[in-house]
């Protein structure tokens, strides 16, 4: 590696690591001023607290990759081009390929970290800290008049999917209920479709309840359809267990989901399979979007500047991070509503970005 190669490098990978520390104590400092009142409420411990803050750092970092890997990239960039680095480079004969590709070297390797912690951490570190903040933060959620939980999807202790598309948790109520039992090869035997479920006594109460009974290729026996106008079980998880695994979905990793839609296939639960479908998919594209937004904004730093970059550089990384976020969120419900194929919406954001970035990058000469 040459010189100039291992100093871009140091200074992008030195600014990400500073930029990352600094947001996360931003994000925490704002997350407890946002609990405060609820903490003081409750009387949550301060070891709970500590705990609680402490599990979601993997979270905030993944959070923080994107937000930090442009603005380094700005300042960077933008730094040697006040100083007449660039310009020197360039007219050695060198391209501008030379100059980015340490970066965007040092920008795959912060993807792989973040992939990294996204994997290895992230899962079992949201399902921890959303059973803290259901148990101890948020303890009266369930309380709460009018509280309507939407597309609420977990694995349940019975080793059995849960498909809820509304849940309310002050009338212990779901609407839309499927439920696929699987045996101990992980294949789904016996499939349950509701009209509603209501807890009542220590059990639940089914409403117009469809049960199949499935083969070993998950197809339906014939003659294994039961109808049940009214239908009362016992259930592992209570209405307090699917508050707490409100957020399980973000608890598996890609290993995981993957098995989990290769379950789903052949159980026509077409909204199920479309959940986790998305949920991969954008779980793919977030661990490159910090590579995806460096290129996005080096155009942005390239062009000559009398003044050193400052205020201005980091404003324009916050406009181009914002916008990818809002066309990320927009893409995203357009995949989970089902309009447009997820692979098809989810995987145009970052071409987009790219070929914005690519676009100006070759017409600077």
């Amino acid at each position: 590696m040459r010189i100039l190669h291992r100093y871009i490098s140091f200074r992008y990978i030195f600014f990400v690591l500073g930029a990352v520390l600094l947001f996360s104590f931003l994000y925490i400092i704002g997350d407890i001023f946002g609990h405060l009142e609820d903490i003081f409420k409750n009387h949550v411990p301060i070891r709970i607290v500590v705990s609680y803050y402490l599990s979601m750092v993997p979270l905030v970092l993944v959070n923080t990759f994107p937000l930090s890997s442009i603005l380094a990239g700005l300042y960077v960039i933008g730094n040697m081009n006040y100083a007449n680095e660039v310009i020197s480079v360039r007219s050695s004969g060198l391209p501008m390929g030379f100059i980015l590709s340490p970066m965007v070297v040092s920008a795959w390797l912060v993807c792989s970290i973040m992939f990294f912690v996204n994997e290895r951490f992230v899962p079992s570190s949201a399902l921890y800290t959303s059973s803290i903040k259901q148990e101890f933060i948020k303890r009266n959620t369930a309380n709460q008049k009018n509280v309507r939980i939407k597309n609420l999807t977990f694995y349940g202790e019975d080793n059995a999917l849960y498909f809820i598309s509304e849940y309310y948790p002050d009338k212990a109520l779901m609407r839309g209920v499927v439920i696929l039992f699987q045996d101990q090869d992980q294949r789904i035997r016996e499939k349950w479709i509701a009209e509603e479920g209501f807890w009542r006594e220590g059990k639940w109460c089914f409403k117009n309840l469809v049960i199949y009974q499935l083969d070993e290729k998950s197809k339906v026996q014939e003659g294994k359809r039961f109808f049940y106008p009214k239908k009362v079980v016992k259930l592992t998880e209570s209405p307090r267990d699917m508050l707490r695994k409100e957020d399980m979905i973000e608890s598996l990793n890609i290993r995981q989901l993957l098995e989990s839609i290769d379950r789903l296939r052949h159980s026509d639960s077409e909204d199920t399979l479309l959940t986790f479908r998305v949920q991969l998919i954008h779980r793919i594209i977030t661990a490159v979007s910090p590579l995806v937004l460096l290129l996005a904004g080096i155009p942005l730093a390239l062009p000559i500047r009398r003044k050193p970059p400052g205020f201005s550089a980091f404003g324009q990384g916050i406009i181009i991070f914002l916008l990818y976020y809002v066309v990320d969120t927009v893409a995203l419900g357009l995949a989970r509503s089902g309009i447009v194929p997820p692979e098809l919406v989810l995987g145009s954001v970052p071409l987009l970005f790219l070929a914005f970035s690519f676009t100006r990058i070759f017409l600077i000469p």
